[in-house]
């Protein structure tokens, strides 16, 4: 959960007792099944996503649709557990619907059991800048089910392989920051350029930033909102997991795919980037792309482009 909620919002208490009762409840579940359960068989497969959601800064840019499953299947036949990784906002609902949803999340946990026999975990990758924005047809219900339904079947349809899992190593990598807003100038520098496109449309279609006037607004917006902190202070950890076979990268942020592609590039075995885990502090931007899209500013790591962020 994160703890940078909108101030004009506050959540509500019932609720996120709530939420804390269904994880410890579902955490004691998962210890009493595992301590009554023998052997398990692991396998790890692909499948191609395409076509179902793209990089939201433009249908061209780059999107992982690599869709990839892990399944444990138990030796006494019991109930098999897969995990899948996507790497896709779970935005197909349009932003006013203020229903608690599962968004296109909540149908391949629903139709997996009936294609695969399995239980599904929904593990969302580096999908900073991804989603269904040029790929869905509508923004309802309707639209979820389509999305969702073929991301089940296209998974139900993946090859699976043997695969030796074995935990190696947990790793955390801390992330530490602190700054002065007011005394950064990139910071300084985005609020300048901000002000001045949102004064002159046209500038801002040879300005380089990606971004339409109400995302200029709600940039210009949240810059803003840091300068107007004293200072900022954050000690949080990446935290990395070796699996053998595969690798989890766990971050409490949205990863822009750029920067995804890195930390699979980087890495001998395949890796799951899995966001949004151990809370949430907006997006993490790369170098290379910090600055040209909606997702650099919607974020505390200003600093992140200055080395700032270890």
């Amino acid at each position: 959960m994160s703890k940078l909620a909108d101030p004009g919002c506050p959540p509500d208490p019932s609720f996120i007792e709530a939420l804390l009762d269904a994880m410890v409840a579902c955490a004691e579940k998962c210890m009493s099944q595992q301590a009554s359960r023998g052997n398990v068989t692991a396998r790890f497969g692909t499948c191609d996503l395409s076509g179902l959601f793209t990089n939201r800064n433009g249908a061209g840019a780059g999107c992982d649709t690599i869709g990839t499953v892990l399944s444990f299947a138990p030796d006494d036949g019991s109930q098999r557990i897969d995990i899948l990784h996507v790497a896709c906002h779970p935005t197909v609902l349009h932003g006013e619907n203020h229903l608690l949803s599962t968004d296109y999340v909540g149908a391949p946990r629903e139709k997996c059991e009936a294609l695969r026999g399995s239980q599904a975990v929904v593990l969302v990758g580096d999908a900073g800048d991804s989603s269904t924005r040029f790929t869905r047809r509508g923004e309802g219900f309707d639209g979820v089910e389509r999305i969702g339904g073929e991301i089940a079947r296209r998974f139900a349809a993946a090859t699976l392989q043997p695969a030796p899992i074995a935990l190696n190593g947990i790793q955390d990598v801390p992330v530490h920051l602190d700054y002065v807003p007011a005394e950064d100038e990139a910071l300084l520098s985005a609020q300048r350029t901000l002000t001045n496109l949102l004064k002159e449309p046209a500038a801002a279609k040879t300005s380089g930033i990606a971004a339409r006037a109400d995302d200029l607004r709600q940039m210009l917006g949240m810059v803003e909102a840091k300068l107007a902190i004293p200072r900022i202070r954050l000690d949080v950890s990446v935290t990395l997991a070796d699996l053998g076979c595969v690798r989890l990268t766990l971050v409490p942020s949205e990863v822009v795919f750029s920067f995804g592609e890195q930390l699979r590039d980087a890495s001998p075995v395949p890796v799951l980037v899995c966001g949004y885990v151990d809370g949430y502090l907006g997006y993490v931007v790369d170098q290379t792309e910090y600055g040209r899209f909606f997702e650099s500013y919607i974020t505390v790591f200003y600093g992140f482009s200055q080395g700032r962020c270890g």
